[in-house]
């Protein structure tokens, strides 16, 4: 854990380190700390255009919202990631790969 926090003081907009750090917590089962982590990104906007990121960012909050009752402020943001990984799903993504249709229907679905 120290050491994602060094490289983030480092590097504090590498999406990578990001991604690699919702994935500790969430394979730790630490939806809270994820959350927290996603939301304070999220915040500032720094990966506005990468699938990925919003990839993670659906998996989190699906996982997550099984967990407790929510209010108001978790669905707004909840409907903002899927929206935006929707998104991101239809668009052309230089080297990553698109995503196809159905994985964005199911997304609006879900």
């Amino acid at each position: 854990m120290k050491f994602f926090l060094a490289e983030l003081a480092a590097r504090p907009t590498d999406v990578q380190l990001r991604i690699k750090l919702l994935n500790y917590y969430m394979s730790e089962h630490r939806l809270d700390k994820a959350y927290e982590h996603a939301i304070s990104v999220e915040a500032t906007v720094p990966h506005k255009d990468n699938v990925v990121w919003y990839q993670l960012l659906y998996e989190l909050l699906t996982k997550y919202k099984e967990t407790k009752s929510f209010d108001w402020s978790f669905w707004l943001f909840y409907i903002s990631v899927s929206d935006k990984y929707v998104g991101l799903c239809l668009k052309e993504q230089g080297g990553q790969t698109k995503k196809s249709i159905q994985e964005a229907a199911q997304a609006v679905f879900k």
